[in-house]
Parts: C-alpha cells; sequence; structure tokens
C-alpha cells in the first residue's frame, strides 16, 4: 500500500526513540509542556461525549505509547483505582522537574494514577488476553516501527465487548507525496525522525479494518480545506469495536 510505510529497520526505530526521549526531556523541564498533555486528555474526552460515549471510571484500561511522562488519557479519565489503568511506553519513565514545586508535585500525583510499564506495544505480554475495557492508542502509530503489529496486541487483549480508541495524525494524498518527496532534504530533522510512519484517513482505516477492528465512530466527516491537501496535517479519530469470530 503506497500511503503506508512498511516496518522499519532496528537503526531507524533506535533513532526515533533516542529523538524522543530527548523530546520528552525538555517537556519534563518545561513549566507549560503538561499542559499540552492535559489538553489532549481533555479533547479526547470532549469527542468521546459528541460521537459514542465516555468510559467509566470502574472499566479496566490500557493506553499503548502514553509517553514517559505518563499523564495521558488514562491518567485524567481512566480508573479510580491506578491498577486497572496500565500504560505501555518502550521508553523510561521520566519525573517532572519542572522547577515549580506546585505543578511537579500536581503531575507526580497524576503520574500515581497509573501503572507504568517500560515495553513495546507489539509486544504486550504483560497484558493478559481478553482482559481490558478500553485501549487508547493516542497519536502513536505514525511514532513506531510496526503498527500492525501493534494493532494485533490490542486486538488480543481488548475484552469482546470493549472499545479501542485510535488517533493518528494523516495526511491527502497532495500531503503524503509531499512529505515523501522532501524527506531526501531533510535527513536529520527531528519531527521526521519521530514519525517513520506516514498515513492517509483511508489507508488508516484500511489498517483498522484488516486487524480485526469495526469502525464505531470516526471525525472521517469533517471536511478537509485548502491546507489539508497541501501538506497540511489533519487528526484523525476512531472508536473501534473488535469483530467477533
Amino acid at each position: 500500500m503506497f500511503e503506508l510505510m512498511t516496518r522499519i529497520s532496528d537503526q531507524r526505530w533506535s533513532a526515533a526513540q533516542h529523538q524522543e526521549l530527548e523530546t520528552w526531556k525538555v517537556a519534563a523541564a518545561s513549566d507549560v509542556a503538561w499542559l499540552g498533555s492535559l489538553k489532549t486528555a481533555v479533547e479526547l474526552y470532549q469527542w468521546l461525549q459528541s460521537v459514542s460515549r465516555v468510559p467509566r471510571r470502574d472499566e479496566r484500561f490500557l493506553e499503548v505509547g502514553i509517553g514517559p511522562l505518563g499523564i495521558g488519557f488514562i491518567a485524567v479519565f481512566g480508573s479510580l483505582r491506578p491498577e486497572n489503568n496500565v500504560a505501555v511506553d518502550p521508553l523510561p519513565r521520566i519525573a517532572f522537574a519542572s522547577g515549580d514545586e506546585l505543578i511537579d508535585r500536581s503531575m507526580r500525583e497524576l503520574q500515581e494514577r497509573v501503572d507504568y510499564r517500560q515495553g513495546r506495544a507489539n509486544a504486550l505480554d504483560s497484558i493478559p488476553s481478553r482482559s481490558v475495557d478500553w485501549v487508547i492508542c493516542d497519536n502513536l502509530l505514525d511514532h513506531t516501527d510496526d503498527p500492525a503489529a501493534i494493532l494485533r496486541e490490542m486486538r488480543r487483549v481488548v475484552v469482546p465487548a470493549g472499545h479501542v480508541v485510535v488517533t493518528v495524525h494523516c495526511r491527502s494524498l497532495a500531503g503524503l507525496i509531499k512529505w515523501r518527496a522532501m524527506a531526501p532534504l531533510q535527513p536529520n530533522n527531528p519531527n521526521r525522525i519521530m514519525h517513520p510512519q506516514s498515513f492517509t484517513i483511508r489507508s488508516a482505516e484500511a489498517l483498522l479494518e484488516q486487524h480485526g477492528f469495526r469502525i464505531v465512530a470516526s471525525n472521517r466527516g469533517e471536511s478537509a480545506f485548502l491546507g489539508e491537501w497541501l501538506g497540511r496535517l489533519r487528526l484523525g479519530r476512531w472508536v473501534l469495536e473488535p469483530e467477533h469470530p
């Protein structure tokens, strides 16, 4: 499929992870970067309210690719019991060190709501099959070495009546061609290094359906603007249910 890159090399993956870690270290030392994580969680919750249903506090959650700060969606809107909020990320957890005591203490309290496990989302060995009510995969797939393997693992761990929420930045076909054409001119661009995969809305949906998910809700119906066609990213969102065998 033209729109979707295949699995990347170990060297390419290592470079991406190194760049990701350096970027997150900067965020951990900022007194404002945490606002972005909270804003993202709130926006996703509000979108779920508008198209589907929001999670209950007594359900079990898994967030893949939460980032090493560990304050993704489930830290804010997950279970009231930390053991039911499992987060998996390949990077080691980072402590906040913004220099503002109130901010750092508040962020530590959010981190304590999550059972953070360092590991790869394409090998969720610590998560039993059919054990999770909600899987959150927020802005992850274009950062990964093997999106298909991650989707297979998410399909394995979610219960038959569970929900999977996926968001990923997508390009128009014209934007994708532009992105790839510029690649040789920007080999050391941090944004390129951290995004080894590329998607269009169509290729993302095809990948989700190929791996056993039924699309319950999406923002696909939003109109495209000229900027999108010229290469501006669009955040695709989907609520999925596993197809029954």
